[in-house]
């Protein structure tokens, strides 16, 4: 039986899940529940209200650490960052500018999973400028 490759960290298993979203040109992230996950959409409820991401404009995700099932072994296609750098630290310079830093621990075919001291760290690669491998 040949496992589907994952496309996402942030799919389904997250609904219910508290995470805080930062979101390019936002001053401060949204904080909320995940309500619906969807490939190219994240649904929020914030405040009792609901609110639509979409995934292009995320710069990333904090969640708990453990949330990171595992790692990810799938294919990814013709990229340099696989899974043979499951452990290493790394230093992501974001679109925006800012770093985060932290371990990886996850890949999917559009996100990079590390545990930073802010916690678990879901990064869209269309976010990420470069990222330095320590």
């Amino acid at each position: 039986m040949e496992l589907p490759i994952r496309e996402n960290i942030l799919d389904t298993r997250f609904e219910g899940k508290s995470i805080k979203v930062y979101i390019q040109g936002a001053r401060e992230p949204l904080e909320g529940v995940v309500d619906e996950v969807a490939k190219y959409e994240v649904g929020l409820r914030v405040e009792g209200k609901a609110v639509i991401l979409f995934r292009h404009a995320i710069l990333y995700i904090v969640t708990e650490p453990m949330e990171f099932h595992g790692y990810s072994i799938e294919e990814l296609g013709e990229t340099i960052l696989t899974a043979d750098f499951i452990g290493s630290e790394l230093e992501v310079h974001l679109v925006n500018g800012d770093v985060v830093k932290g371990k990886l621990t996850k890949l999917s075919r559009y996100e990079v999973g590390i545990v930073s001291n802010e916690g678990g760290l879901v990064i869209p690669k269309v976010s990420i400028s470069y990222v330095v491998v320590s």
